[in-house]
């Protein structure tokens, strides 16, 4: 099974679509336009140079530009924000704007993970599961990924759920580097916890938070261990609602599988149980 848990849409620009704090994308230009956010940069002020960095790398209102996006990002990171130290941390590990930098993205993610930043200790843990610009360490990568699960970052608990429900996280052998600031690999390799991590409760109780909160990776993971079982009685309508809404996420391997539980309804629980999906 696929053990990431970022929607498809999100990986074309991940970047973007995996932060999620509350206030970060606050509206300036709404509020004096982007002159006055690039004066208030060019004056110092973090949160307009972490703002700055945000419409160079999307294009919000100027044209998309790394390098003026690497640049405001850096003064504020300097300046200790959190929220550019990642974004930082990703263009260096990307290559957007600088020549791709595992050691930069380690030391930026590094101090976001410092401030209590829940997806730069996500991303630091993909760092060390991976063995990106530092020495493979599991033990290490699963306790980031627990921090960062415990504090809200939904990506991490997609994870850390499919963590437990396979009792390992597996790397590839030539993982994607740009799957660093998102996913977990799960074909063959090295394993992250096979010391008996395997749990079947906890696992349940990571993808539901994740899949809750609309990630769809973690909506079809969960889909699949409750059509098979896995752990937990086959619960055929509710493996539908997950794998009904993944796909229509983008995950398109959910389709047979939602499909094949459709099959093990009824008319009148298929259509209430597609109701369900599409209100959630």
């Amino acid at each position: 099974l696929t053990a990431g848990c970022a929607s498809q849409a999100e990986r074309k620009d991940s970047v973007v679509g995996i932060r999620q704090e509350s206030g970060e994308n606050s509206n300036w230009n709404a509020h004096g336009g982007t002159d006055r956010v690039a004066r208030a940069a060019r004056a110092g002020n973090v949160i307009a140079q972490r703002h700055m960095g945000l419409m160079c790398l999307r294009g919000d209102g100027v044209a998309k530009d790394y390098e003026q996006a690497l640049y405001w990002f850096t003064a504020a990171a300097q300046q200790g924000d959190a929220v550019s130290q990642w974004h930082l941390g990703a263009m260096y590990e990307r290559g957007d704007g600088a020549k791709q930098d595992y050691a930069q993205a380690l030391r930026w993610f590094s101090a976001a993970a410092e401030q209590g930043d829940a997806a730069a200790a996500r991303s630091l843990g993909l760092l060390y599961l991976h063995g990106f610009g530092v020495s493979r360490q599991a033990d290490a990568a699963f306790e980031l990924f627990q921090y960062a699960a415990e504090r809200g970052d939904v990506i991490a608990q997609g994870n850390l759920g499919v963590v437990y429900l396979r009792g390992d996280a597996v790397l590839e052998d030539e993982a994607d580097p740009e799957e660093v600031t998102g996913t977990i690999n799960a074909p063959a390799g090295a394993t992250l916890a096979a010391d008996g991590r395997r749990n079947f409760e906890k696992a349940l109780y990571w993808l539901n938070r994740a899949a809750a909160q609309h990630n769809a990776d973690a909506q079809f993971v969960l889909g699949l261990m409750l059509m098979r079982g896995d752990g937990v009685i086959a619960d055929p309508r509710t493996a539908y609602v997950w794998l009904y809404q993944a796909a229509e996420r983008g995950i398109v391997e959910a389709v047979e599988p939602r499909d094949q539980c459709a099959q093990l309804l009824g008319e009148v629980e298929l259509r209430d149980a597609r109701g369900d999906a599409e209100r959630g």
